[in-house]
């Protein structure tokens, strides 16, 4: 009886723990104003690289008294730092990523994270890191997370590593590749998540209702038909491997071809076969390779020099320029651009699927201008799938596994466009009913087995006075009826 109510109490724990096992980060876009901005405001070239440079930023509320950190999401890091203003570590001021300030209007409501003024953190160890050529030492402090989609949270002293302040004005970042280049994950921040039991897997997705949302979701440690059964159905989830190295930065996608359907001979003019392409979500724009780059050359010549732009600006921390086109922006040359821009397709074997970037997708109205939303890097080979792609489709990531998912069918749409009601919540209400009934249940049983176990000591220890009683009651009683038969003799004698 005692070790079924054991066995029932872990069941319910693990239960408990399966329905917390997954971590929501509220998900933001950086402000322009926190850039380092390379030329004059609202200019062609400030314009073109505002959607090549757009993060995502989280808040973590760390240490007691809390402080508020915004940490820059970074989909090809594997870093987990948090910048300190109050650090010894014995090192000078340089940059780490080199294209971020935060403005002082944005950090108003925000902190730089100071360990000493936190009383719950605690200091384990320092390292040299050979790439950064900067010591970094690994802390515990409590942060608060986001565990389930009603956001209901939970405090965990978890630990991370500090870098002194960094001349970019970054307050830190989360990277969201789980290795680092030698293969470890042990100091990522999935790796941590998973070392500290808040996840179960290493299953990640994006959470948004649209590509051009600036406010959404980073969930991990589950997958999107567990937490919206209303809207995604497990058997529409595709899984394939992905084609990368311990060594590689993030996942990639292979393509079976990639093409455009050009009307004016009426076939498809495929740019790049069985090529790989990688998702990335710290910029809007697509990477184009040269194929394609010299076939939109070829679309727009005639058009160049009075009415369409080529034109290059800065590839940021890396060698190389992006060229880029751009046209001005009236009616004619906007219905001529539709009739020369075509969707392009992405035809994947693996996921059974023909992805889509359309017309309306590629162009771009802004200001006086029709941007071309493909941009292409001079020391370029693959594709690049930023946001404009990665947020338009629900895929889910799992580096450990390497494995991308697809959901093939979305049913997240009802007759007039709009979202249908997520189900989440009555998920989490309904579990947190069966827990409170088995709570319930487990006091009562918990009662009536006490009384049960109670009610046995009695009734052993009862039969033990009674073995004792009636020994001696026999002895009595054969005692009397010996003498009775002494009795019964001496009469019959007299």
């Amino acid at each position: 009886m005692v070790k079924n109510f054991i066995f029932l109490k872990i069941t319910i724990l693990s239960f408990i723990n399966h329905i917390f096992s997954k971590i929501v980060l509220p998900l933001k876009e950086l402000p322009r104003e926190n850039y380092l901005l390379l030329y004059p405001q609202n200019s062609i070239y400030d314009i073109i690289d505002a959607e090549n440079r757009n993060s995502f930023y989280t808040t973590f509320q760390i240490g007691y008294p809390k402080q508020n950190v915004p940490l820059v999401i970074k989909s090809k890091s594997n870093y987990y730092l948090i910048a300190t203003v109050c650090s010894n570590i014995n090192n000078s001021s340089v940059y780490i990523n080199e294209k971020y300030n935060f403005s002082k209007n944005f950090l108003l409501n925000y902190d730089y994270y100071c360990e000493t003024k936190s009383n719950s953190s605690r200091k384990n160890w320092c390292r040299e890191n050979e790439y950064l050529d900067k010591e970094l030492c690994s802390f515990n402090d409590d942060i608060l997370f986001y565990e389930a989609q009603n956001m209901s949270n939970k405090i965990v002293n978890i630990n991370f590593e500090i870098i002194d302040f960094i001349k970019d004005n970054i307050t830190g970042e989360i990277g969201l590749n789980l290795y680092d280049r030698e293969g470890r994950s042990y100091n990522s921040f999935f790796g941590i998540l998973k070392t500290n039991q808040l996840i179960e897997n290493y299953n990640w997705y994006f959470d948004f209702n649209s590509p051009n949302e600036k406010e959404g979701k980073l969930i991990i440690g589950s997958l999107p038909h567990e937490d919206y059964s209303s809207l995604y159905n497990e058997n529409d989830l595709i899984l394939t491997n992905s084609f990368m190295d311990i060594s590689e930065e993030f996942l990639k996608l292979k393509f079976t071809k990639i093409y455009t359907i050009d009307n004016e001979n009426d076939q498809n003019i495929e740019y790049d076969l069985g090529q790989n392409a990688e998702f990335c979500y710290d910029f809007n724009l697509i990477y184009g390779t040269g194929k394609y780059k010299n076939y939109l050359y070829n679309k727009l010549e005639k058009l160049f020099g009075k009415d369409c732009f080529i034109d290059k600006i800065k590839n940021f921390g890396n060698p190389g320029n992006f060229t880029f086109f751009y046209c001005k922006r009236n009616k004619y040359i906007k219905n001529k651009l539709q009739e020369i821009i075509k969707p392009i397709y992405l035809t994947s074997f693996e996921l059974n699927y023909t992805f889509e970037i359309t017309t309306n997708d590629i162009l771009k109205e802004k200001g006086d201008y029709i941007f071309i939303q493909i941009i292409f890097p001079e020391l370029n080979s693959i594709w690049s799938l930023g946001k404009l792609f990665s947020l338009k489709y629900k895929f889910i990531f799992n580096q450990k596994e390497k494995l991308i998912g697809f959901y093939t069918k979305k049913h997240n749409q009802n007759e007039n466009g709009d979202k249908e009601p997520d189900s989440s919540n009555f998920k989490v209400i309904l579990m947190l009913c069966i827990i409170a009934v088995l709570s319930i249940f487990l006091v009562i049983f918990g009662y009536f087995l006490g009384k049960y176990i109670n009610k046995t000591r009695k009734r052993r220890a009862n039969e033990l006075t009674d073995d004792f009683d009636y020994s001696q009651d026999i002895k009595n009683e054969n005692n009397n009826n010996i003498n009775s038969v002494f009795i019964d003799e001496d009469k019959n004698i007299n």
